[in-house]
């Protein structure tokens, strides 16, 4: 059983990232900032930090600072 099983008796079904790993994440924008993003990359690169429980976001690092992102 993972810790999260263990604690809530339910599965985790998100997938499990290790501490500082590289990934490529989309950051959670503002309704007003998403139109000036339209043209730009959606994905940035950084490093896993951590998962927020209630919404399910992912925590990043990046050389900009730290962002919330999804997928």
């Amino acid at each position: 059983m993972t810790p999260e099983q263990r604690r809530t008796g339910k599965v985790w079904r998100r997938p499990a990232l290790i501490f500082g790993e590289r990934l490529c994440f989309r950051p959670v924008q503002a309704s007003n900032e998403r139109k000036k993003a339209d043209l730009e990359s959606k994905l940035r690169e950084g490093h896993y930090v951590g998962t927020l429980m209630r919404s399910g976001e992912i925590l990043c690092l990046t050389i900009d600072g730290a962002f919330r992102g999804t997928s």
